[in-house]
């Protein structure tokens, strides 16, 4: 056993962490300067259709909120393409390893899926009140299944590849901090929501809280896992829970989901990912048999 574990010691020690990738690309603060300015460019070219696309239900609604960040992920690829001069897979994994995984992507969809769905039970039977179940949805809502499950994992992956990766990676050159990189980009990924409908709904300063939670915690599965697949999967769990199966008034997604709650509890919502995060990093830990850094 000693062995063994002195050998996989010995196989982690020639994989850099993923936030040193940066290390191995063309990355001075004028080519980010440059790259942060196409992306946004590229992301209101994205949002550009919704200026003549008149029809007005969930599905057309969910399209055009997500196409920004489709083209904002097409811009991503382009400047790290073509800009920094590196593999794109290097905002994925970490130098040392050679192919994307799958499996991963996977393996964090549906876990984060069942441990939503397990709290989310819980939830039910503290408050079954506040849940209504629509029975009668109508034909168009696998219309919106069938868009959440196409744009919204190219929107979680603009957001985890953008902020957990790119943005997260300069933090490290400039801080040479790990903690504190993952910590601003979680600062970062809470102020890009500051527009969300939540903010005006809950308050300005209990919400960004939680984005920051929520990203530091996504961000610690890539912390731990060295590598961005468990949480790209993870994340894009968690927003098509929210569109399509289970949300609440005025939630960030305007869509009819399968079940409606009447309104969001803040703390026992903080409570709960805190709970579920934890369960899904002790998972991994074990399933991936992580020797954390």
């Amino acid at each position: 056993m000693k062995f063994l574990h002195q050998a996989n010691n010995s196989m982690l020690s020639a994989v850099n962490h993923y936030y040193k990738n940066i290390l191995h690309w063309k990355s001075s603060y004028l080519r980010l300067f440059f790259s942060v300015i196409i992306i946004i460019l590229c992301f209101i070219a994205g949002a550009y259709p919704d200026s003549f696309i008149t029809e007005d239900n969930d599905q057309s609604r969910l399209f055009l909120m997500l196409l920004p960040f489709c083209t904002g992920l097409a811009g991503l690829y382009l400047v790290f393409r073509f800009l920094h001069h590196a593999d794109f897979s290097k905002l994925f994994i970490p130098d040392g390893i050679l192919k994307i995984s799958v499996k991963r992507i996977f393996f964090g969809f549906f876990l984060w899926l069942a441990i939503q769905i397990f709290l989310e039970i819980i939830m039910f039977m503290l408050n079954p009140d506040d849940y209504s179940f629509q029975y009668d949805l109508p034909v168009s809502w696998l219309w919106l299944v069938l868009v959440a499950l196409l744009m919204i994992p190219a929107q979680t992956s603009f957001e985890e590849l953008f902020v957990r990766s790119y943005l997260l990676q300069y933090f490290y050159k400039f801080f040479d901090k790990k903690f504190v990189a993952l910590c601003s980009s979680s600062i970062f990924f809470a102020i890009l929501h500051y527009s969300n409908p939540e903010i005006v709904e809950y308050g300005a300063g209990i919400m960004l809280f939680y984005y920051f939670l929520a990203g530091l915690g996504i961000g610690l599965i890539s912390y731990f896992d060295n590598r961005m697949e468990l949480a790209l999967g993870m994340h894009a769990s968690n927003n098509i829970y929210a569109a399509v199966l289970v949300s609440y008034k005025k939630a960030a997604f305007d869509t009819q989901p399968l079940i409606e709650v009447s309104s969001m509890n803040v703390f026992a919502s903080i409570a709960l990912f805190l709970i579920g995060i934890f369960i899904f990093l002790l998972i991994c830990k074990y399933n991936y048999k992580w020797v954390l850094p």
